[in-house]
């Protein structure tokens, strides 16, 4: 008697659990509903904000292509008269916190024309005006292979996270876009 007792414990152990579980995953998948196009909308402002950073003259863009687990596209960046003026590269790297996912901007002859985060987990400073204003200015004007400590100073305190964008730049770069760089 004491064994069909312990099994009917076991299963309405069994199904409780099993009911909360239930009503969890449809509490998750519930705000995951409401909540996708919001985050989708906020990631493609910040990209085109990125645009306008590196090319004021940015009116339109167009997803090439993705190279790679690292890049997740390259944006060709076009002006009022569609002309092709530049390139942003959506590019992602490892760093401390996690993955961060930076643009890259690449000018018509290959070098950068600047660098924007878009999504990180790092401490504050990496997105800071302060520290990552200066850090991200070193790169602009830059390509070719670069170097951290001859080429690029780290940020102070946070090595891991200047290797990670180092890298991600370096990515962007090898994938050779502009004029020259073909």
């Amino acid at each position: 008697m004491t064994t069909k007792l312990n099994i009917f414990y076991y299963i309405k152990i069994g199904g409780a659990l099993l009911l909360i579980c239930a009503v969890m995953a449809g509490l998750v998948a519930g705000v995951h509903t409401l909540t996708e196009g919001r985050i989708a909308e906020y990631n493609e402002n910040k990209r085109s904000a990125a645009f306008r950073e590196f090319f004021p003259e940015t009116a339109s863009s167009k997803l090439s292509e993705k190279t790679s687990d690292t890049v997740n596209g390259i944006y060709e960046l076009y002006n009022a008269e569609n002309a092709l003026i530049g390139y942003a590269v959506d590019v992602s790297a490892a760093g401390y916190g996690g993955l961060i996912k930076l643009m890259v901007g690449i000018a018509d002859d290959g070098s950068v024309q600047g660098v924007s985060v878009i999504s990180h987990a790092e401490t504050k400073g990496l997105t800071s005006s302060e520290t990552a204003g200066a850090y991200f200015a070193q790169f602009e004007g830059k390509k070719g292979e670069l170097k951290l400590g001859s080429d690029i100073d780290a940020m102070s305190g946070a090595t891991i996270s200047s290797k990670a964008v180092l890298k991600a730049v370096q990515t962007a770069l090898a994938l050779n876009l502009g004029e020259e760089a073909e």
